[in-house]
């Protein structure tokens, strides 16, 4: 099982958290993490990106997580004092 059934290519993702200065941290999100069970402990296989208010996301990004970072709606899909611009790249 992989995160990405259908990428839609490589995007530079901005995080503006009002109210944090010091650096914050979020999970584009858009599925849940892929952990595998080995013998009764679980390994993350494959985690969603994560992009902070002190560095970009730059990568790969399925279609389902550019839908929410470009459609969500602040105070229903994330914090109403959060905001993202996700900009595909070369």
């Amino acid at each position: 099982m992989r995160r990405c059934d259908r990428p839609a290519g490589n995007y530079r993702v901005t995080f503006l958290a009002l109210h944090h200065k010091e650096p914050y941290h979020v999970q584009i999100q858009g599925h849940h993490d892929i952990i595998a069970d080995l013998d009764g402990a679980a390994l993350l296989v494959e985690a969603a990106p994560i992009v902070g208010n002190d560095k970009a996301f730059e990568g790969e990004l399925c279609e389902h997580e550019v839908q929410w970072l470009t459609e969500g709606v602040p105070g229903k899909a994330y914090p109403i004092n959060w905001a993202f611009t996700a900009a595909m790249i070369k």
